[in-house]
């Protein structure tokens, strides 16, 4: 397993976010102004709140047509339902099953592979360092984010989340390159951010967003971003990151407003924002979320045992999924595009069908007696009502509509009545999920005002009416969500782990709070437990058991459901879960990761729990003896146009040290005079920057800011494109005439002079560190006794203190 880790690995190519800091871009800093300076620094704040303001609008706008999707599949087949032809519907059912699930799987297999799955793993193998061809192009966004809709609609097991992750990124990426290899166009005078670290840095930002406009939640959207994406923190990244998302959710929210009021013919100017939650049925007002959440301090080991749970729960799907995908990949390998098109159209009519039979088979049972009630045509208002205004009163019997459209009649024959099973399984994923999580939260008002409790407190309602759920509905649910959603996970379709994480858990969250409420009743009848407590701290610790994420899942668990007095038992349950299942398996995501053989460094914490003592038993020496048999691929300071050539033919290293050593003699060391990329000494020769007419000529940097930037401009990619060797070399072919190649090229304006270096002696500890923290693609091994010229302290690099030297 572990050979066949490390030949996948060798298909990647990495990236190198240290910064070059060569002499030109050195020089061109010396010269810029301060003015220049900070427009520069306020050009990435206005990025980052165009990144936000373009992922709230498309947020809106893949919202919009995943609910309009929805609303016609289902109304169109719960029509047919309601005139007594069964078969009729099913047929109809299938028929959008299949013709959506053929375009989610289509734009896979024919456009864009990249788009299958969550796109969190990729995104966050790329952040880590490990460049993926075509990740972060605009045939990837439309194909991700257009499929994502086809998906949900199609009834797969899956949720928009991830989808919107890779979105934002995309869309983090593009904005900041103001460049597009699919429109083959790029603006030459705007090269301030495409360096690949600058480029990293907008990418995180652009995930943030995504994780934001998603959920609705821009705290969550941040702690993800800097949890599960970024390998280098950096707090400059962070605030313009708070503000991407806050400008994206306001966006979003905004948007929703605009298209209410044009819809209820209203003003949006009037309109309230705030006031809803993505995973909530009604609006603060109506659901007074502080009072419908409690806790007692005697349930906290019970929500350790849920995220223990969860956990467990987390280790069988990620191991079943894995199986899954071995398996996948030898049947369904992804160079069969028609077979992993099939497959998807297969999954999908296979869960609409499961979804069907279930709901055909339903059990029927009658609504809530105060439903009927302030449903029913003669109900003019009673005692109870009689403090109300005509206004309050239609708003109350509206919501009480509201609430019956949540008990749908489909095949049961008795007026009153609604299909328990259909209830859940007859609805939209997310929909579910939401009726899971709140539904019956206004129910002590609506009982009250329907003359069915005598006060509208929670307790009295709990003490009067049994549970809102069954136990074979919520059981039957949770089976097969889990199943499904284990099978269907890397399917060949844009797909989200989180809601389908979280539906699982709320329904086993209820199961699990329904039989402790039967258990303190039997101790003490007085006593009434949350139920939804225990379905919304379920929820958290399935995802935290699959995904492995902590702090981002509590807040978002807490953003979307508007439990803020739940935070410390999301907190201890999903600690628990991640806790538990650690000690089995790795996370969903890092797994897929593995399973692809992509170079991700990991925490060295992580490392070092895997492989014990690894770090302290070997050297960087050792691991780099199995390369000391040929001798180093070097360049020259000054070089041949035509000898780079043959040099860049004979080898794919991407990367040289820059040396006037003999390097014939492997057993001898080098001078390092600096370090080159292959893909900056490509943009050297394409451009034809830096040749000279003979050795003993240097390239001078100009003075001129202007050309100085024209340079830098000519150097970087537009759009940022990591080097593809091939493409570069036919490049070459093209652009270099003879006299070109026959002319002396200059490295050393272009070249990285400091490059790091790591005596032979030191632990793999080190440069492990220095590698993850720093984003390096390549290190320099030097002898074990360096020549020291100097000592530098903290103190020595203040600021102040390098000031004062300019002053002296």
């Amino acid at each position: 397993e572990r050979q066949a880790f490390l030949r996948k690995m060798m298909a990647y190519e990495s990236l190198d976010f240290d910064p070059t800091e060569s002499h030109l871009e050195t020089t061109n800093r010396c010269h810029m102004t301060s003015a220049r300076h900070n427009y520069i620094s306020r050009l990435r704040w206005v990025i980052a709140g165009l990144i936000g303001l373009a992922m709230g609008t498309i947020a809106f706008f893949v919202n919009w047509a995943i609910a309009d999707f929805n609303a016609w599949k289902f109304h169109s087949v719960e029509h047919y339902i309601n005139n007594d032809k069964g078969f009729s519907a099913y047929c109809l059912w299938l028929g959008w099953i299949a013709v959506l699930s053929c375009v989610a799987g289509s734009v896979v297999s024919y456009i864009e592979p990249l788009a299958a799955g969550s796109g969190i793993p990729e995104l966050k193998t790329y952040l880590n360092g490990v460049h993926l061809p075509g990740l972060l192009r605009l045939q990837t966004i439309v194909s991700k984010l257009g499929g994502i809709v086809f998906t949900i609609s199609s009834g797969l097991i899956a949720g928009k989340e991830g989808p919107f992750v890779h979105g934002g990124g995309i869309v983090g990426s593009g904005i900041s390159q103001m460049a597009s290899t699919a429109f083959n166009w790029g603006n030459k005078s705007f090269n301030y951010f495409r360096s690949e670290h600058e480029h990293r840095d907008f990418t995180t930002i652009g995930t943030a967003a995504g994780v934001a406009t998603a959920f609705g939640a821009p705290i969550g959207g941040i702690l993800f971003a800097i949890e599960e994406g970024a390998s280098f923190y950096s707090t400059g990244v962070l605030w313009r990151a708070f503000l991407s998302t806050c400008t994206g959710v306001v966006m979003l929210n905004f948007l929703d407003l605009v298209k209410d009021s044009v819809e209820n013919n209203s003003s949006f100017l009037t309109g309230h924002l705030g006031i809803t939650r993505d995973f909530g049925l009604y609006s603060d007002a109506t659901a007074l979320y502080s009072q419908e959440y409690w806790w007692f301090v005697w349930e906290i080991p019970v929500f350790a045992m849920i995220g223990i749970l969860g956990g467990g729960l987390g280790v069988v799907f990620v191991k079943a999924n894995l199986l899954v995908m071995k398996l996948r990949a030898r049947f369904i390998p992804g160079a069969h595009k028609h077979k992993r098109m099939l497959e998807v159209i297969a999954i999908a009519l296979f869960t609409g069908t499961i979804f069907f039979i279930v709901t055909y088979g339903s059990t029927c049972k009658d609504v809530p007696d105060y439903i009927v009630t302030l449903t029913d045509p003669d109900f003019q208002g009673n005692t109870r009502t009689d403090g109300l205004s005509s206004q309050d009163l239609l708003s109350l019997i509206d919501e009480a509509h509201g609430e019956a459209d949540k008990y749908p009649q489909l095949f049961c024959s008795g007026d009153g009545q609604y299909s328990e099973y259909g209830q859940l399984f007859f609805n939209p994923l997310n929909k579910a999920l939401k009726i899971l999580l709140h539904l019956g939260e206004n129910h002590p008002r609506l009982a009250f005002y329907a003359d069915k409790i005598e006060s509208d407190s929670v307790n009295d309602f709990f003490l009067r009416y049994d549970n809102l759920f069954a136990y074979p509905v919520l059981v039957a649910f949770f089976c097969v969500l889990f199943v499904l959603m284990t099978i269907t996970y890397g399917v060949g379709a844009p797909q989200g782990l989180f809601v389908p994480s979280l539906a699982t858990g709320a329904a086993i969250g209820r199961i699990i709070g329904m039989i402790f409420q039967v258990i303190v009743k039997k101790i003490d009848s007085g006593v009434v437990i949350d139920i939804e407590t225990y379905t919304a701290v379920g929820a958290a610790a399935v995802l935290g058991g699959a995904t492995r994420m902590t702090i981002s899942i509590t807040v978002l668990a807490m953003e979307t459901t508007g439990a803020m007095q739940l935070l410390a038992p999301f907190m201890i349950c999903i600690f628990a879960a991640k806790y538990f299942a650690d000690e089995f398996s790795l996370g969903i995501y890092d797994a897929h990761i593995k399973l692809k053989g992509a170079p991700v460094l990991e925490e060295l914490e992580q490392m070092e729990d895997e492989h014990p003592g690894i770090t302290d038993k070997v050297c960087v020496g050792d691991l780099a003896k199995t390369k000391r048999g040929t001798a180093l691929i070097c360049l020259r300071p000054r070089m041949r146009v035509s000898e780079v050539i043959e040099v860049l033919r004979s080898t794919r290293v991407n990367g040289f040290p820059i040396t006037n050593s003999d390097t014939g003699n492997p057993s001898q060391g080098i001078l390092l005079e600096g370090s080159i990329s292959r893909g900056q000494v490509s943009k050297v020769l394409q451009h034809k920057v830096g040749l000279i007419p003979s050795l003993d000529s240097t390239f001078g940097v100009p003075e001129d800011e202007e050309k100085q930037s024209e340079y830098l401009a000519d150097l970087a990619e537009r759009p940022f494109r990591p080097l593809i060797i091939d493409d570069k070399m036919n490049e070459l072919d093209k652009v270099l005439s003879i006299e070109d190649r026959n002319a002396i090229v200059d490295f050393t304006p272009f070249m990285r002079p400091h490059p790091y270096v790591i005596s032979s002696d030191s632990g793999l500890r080190r440069a492990y560190r220095l590698f993850r923290s720093m984003g390096l693609r390549h290190m320099f091994i030097t002898e074990q006794k360096p020549v020291v010229t100097g000592v530098l302290t903290r103190k020595d690099i203040i600021g102040e203190n390098a000031v004062r030297f300019l002053c002296d």
